[in-house]
């Protein structure tokens, strides 16, 4: 017969492992645009999760200079991510076709916006500056927040 010792420990490791495995990919929304003739930090975006938006600067990993990402946190209301999980159906969205257009063609740069929430995680990429109807209001949402929250830029 199993102790009540043994069986809290046992209970006790079930819900740390199944709590861990929750938080190795929370619920996040990104959005970012990149430009792929370009000898800098080419890739920036923003990821909001929970009450935090991280702004990422990259650079393309074959970039000759060696440069690495740059990041900043900042911390606002958890208001602010529920509002936007509340403007997006996940289910549409991940019906939504992975690419729109031919995004950064000829150096014309691409956006993307990249869901996940609980079990859809979907992410759709188009030309930048020319996103999907279906998106048009939700990505001038994200663009707001990328603008506001870009202050530790690498450029």
């Amino acid at each position: 017969m199993i102790s009540k010792t043994a069986l809290f420990i046992l209970l006790a490791f079930a819900i740390f492992c199944c709590k861990k495995g929750e938080d190795e990919n929370p619920d996040h929304i990104k959005y970012g645009i990149s430009f792929r003739i370009c000898n800098d930090y080419c890739v920036h975006e923003i990821t909001i999760t929970g009450k935090t938006i991280t702004y990422t600067d990259s650079p393309w990993e074959d970039n000759p200079d060696n440069l690495s990402p740059v990041q900043c946190s900042f911390s606002f209301s958890d208001s602010l991510f529920n509002d936007l999980k509340t403007k997006i159906d996940p289910s549409q969205f991940q019906t939504l076709p992975e690419t729109y257009g031919c995004p950064d063609c000829q150096g014309n740069g691409s956006e993307w916006v990249m869901i996940k929430i609980g079990e859809i995680e979907h992410k759709v990429t188009f030309e930048y500056q020319n996103e999907p109807d279906p998106l048009r209001n939700y990505i001038d949402k994200l663009r707001d927040y990328f603008d506001r929250y870009n202050d530790c830029q690498g450029s």
